[in-house]
């Protein structure tokens, strides 16, 4: 497979159990399109921010970018930049 950038939604992320989905069959289809491509990115909501769902996809240090909306706190965000992952809000 050649794939330049991936864009994953997810059911939770945070610092202890990196990414995360509640289906294990959408988790194993993640995790094999983050573990391909180039870059990695996550599209989640503030909502998704700080939480863990029951199937992994990969941990943080597998990510580019955490991409999420106005609503995520700098409180929110400040964990993942620690990590080194480059967080957006739109």
């Amino acid at each position: 497979m050649d794939i330049d950038i991936t864009f994953i939604g997810v059911d939770g992320i945070d610092i202890v159990n990196g990414v995360t989905a509640a289906h294990p069959d959408e988790a194993a289809v993640n995790a094999a399109m983050v573990r391909e491509a180039r870059q990695s990115i996550v599209v989640a909501d503030h909502t998704k921010l700080g939480k863990s769902a029951v199937s992994c996809i990969c941990p943080l240090q597998d990510l580019d970018l955490i991409i999420t909306d106005t609503g995520a706190s700098d409180e929110d965000i400040a964990p993942f930049l620690k990590k080194k992952v480059a967080v957006s809000r739109s």
